[in-house]
């Protein structure tokens, strides 16, 4: 159920329902505090960081970021790519590029570590759009990771930097 609710939300900041998104995510987040859930916590967790970023609620937003890494076991792949997915959308919406990039070009190096080629892909794009080519090796790198998302169908992905609040 927090998984499902978790992906309505999401699909709610994407449509711009950002009151609605805060709701769900909320919603999904207690649901994985409650059950003491470690799997989807951290992806949760994130959502609703990005969501309340998006409502302007950039303390919750770190709060929440900071509840879930005091009680989540950090080293497992997945769980700090998404606390720091999190954690470069406050930076960017406080202003903090420097910061930001910082924190998604390790994002970028974890997943390469641990993700698949599509996932790694999505990130590139993200950070080449966000920040520059520069950020990911240049327009040659952007348009590789472009060019695989289109042949995955994954235009969430493509769409995803379009979102950003900083």
């Amino acid at each position: 159920l927090a998984s499902a609710v978790t992906s309505r939300g999401i699909l709610h900041r994407v449509a711009g329902r950002i009151d609605q998104a805060v709701k769900d995510l909320r919603e999904a987040y207690r649901l994985c505090r409650e059950l003491k859930e470690r799997g989807i916590v951290t992806w949760t967790a994130s959502q609703l960081a990005m969501a309340l970023v998006r409502a302007g609620e950039l303390q919750a937003a770190r709060e929440v970021l900071e509840e879930t890494s005091a009680v989540v076991d950090s080293r497992g792949p997945g769980s700090v790519d998404w606390l720091l997915e999190g954690e470069v959308e406050i930076l960017l919406a406080e202003g903090d590029r420097e910061g930001a990039l910082e924190k998604a070009l390790e994002v970028l190096r974890l997943e390469r570590e641990h993700e698949s080629a599509k996932d790694v892909a999505a990130r590139i794009w993200w950070i080449g759009r966000v920040f520059g080519p520069d950020a990911v090796g240049g327009e040659e790198e952007m348009e590789r990771a472009r060019r695989l998302l289109e042949e995955t169908h994954w235009q969430s992905a493509i769409m995803a930097p379009d979102l950003v609040s900083g």
